[in-house]
């Protein structure tokens, strides 16, 4: 009764949010104040980390991480990465394990990139409390891969991480915006079909989110003519309806922007 409850507290109406990354105007929001669980969006809160440590050194990018016992465990999960299978003892560079997380978004690939830069998971989610204080976020993080439902965020939260996340690492597009990645000799496809399957003109991030409890979510951006627009749809009851509401919001939100030139 008390795991019905909670699906009930947070599986009740969907969030929308729709905002002009450069100017700030909000084009369209519904519930966007209501926190829910995010699933794996939470990583892009390790990516912002991550970033700050890689905009103070670049070569941190090229440093060998060695993947310890729990990395290689949970890569060896169907259920939980994205069954790279890595073996203890491996190395792998930063920006290999960045690709695999934000591409593929690889729990394992995420363990082994938070002990390596941040030191570990207790203090990483410190670190990303700290920050989603520094931005003032109503969100609240327990852990670093989404997998609790006690990761939650409004889709107002979402859409300000965006906006600090791509003007302090640009570069994070040279992540979400990919179809594919290769890692270990094999191909890993991008765990967002509108990226996968080129469904969206112009669109180049930034990360999906599944949970029991989160629903479908996705955190979206696309960029046409220079102007760029970030969305946010939580709590989607099916990707079809996932994918359909984002290519939606950022189909309108480009139009809306381009008009206003």
């Amino acid at each position: 009764m008390e795991r019905l409850n909670e699906l009930s507290r947070w599986r009740t109406q969907i969030s929308f949010l729709l905002e002009d990354y450069n100017t700030g105007t909000v084009y369209y929001e519904r519930n966007a104040g209501v926190k829910r669980p995010i699933g794996s969006i939470t990583k892009l809160m390790i990516a912002y980390l991550c970033a700050v440590r890689i905009n103070e050194d670049e070569r941190i990018l090229a440093e060998l991480v060695t993947i310890d016992r729990q990395a290689a465990e949970v890569s060896h999960d169907m259920g939980r990465s994205a069954y790279e299978q890595m073996e203890e003892g491996e190395q792998y560079t930063v920006e290999a394990l960045m690709e695999m997380m934000l591409v593929a978004s690889s729990c394992a690939s995420t363990y082994a990139l938070v002990k390596h830069i941040l030191g570990s998971e207790e203090t990483a989610v410190a670190q990303m409390n700290e920050a989603a204080a520094r931005m003032r976020l109503s969100g609240h993080f327990v852990d670093i891969t989404g997998v609790s439902p006690y990761n939650e965020c409004s889709a107002r939260d979402l859409a300000i991480l965006a906006r600090r996340l791509i003007a302090e690492f640009p570069q994070i597009f040279t992540y979400t915006a990919r179809r594919e990645v290769l890692f270990r000799g094999d191909v890993y496809r991008s765990s967002s079909s509108l990226i996968r399957d080129d469904m969206m003109p112009g669109m180049d991030g930034l990360k999906s989110g599944t949970l029991l409890e989160a629903g479908m979510c996705y955190l979206g951006s696309a960029v046409y003519n220079g102007h760029r627009v970030i969305s946010v749809v939580l709590n989607a009851q099916d990707k079809t309806e996932r994918d359909a509401e984002t290519a939606a919001l950022l189909e309108y939100g480009l139009f809306r922007a381009n008009e206003e030139d």
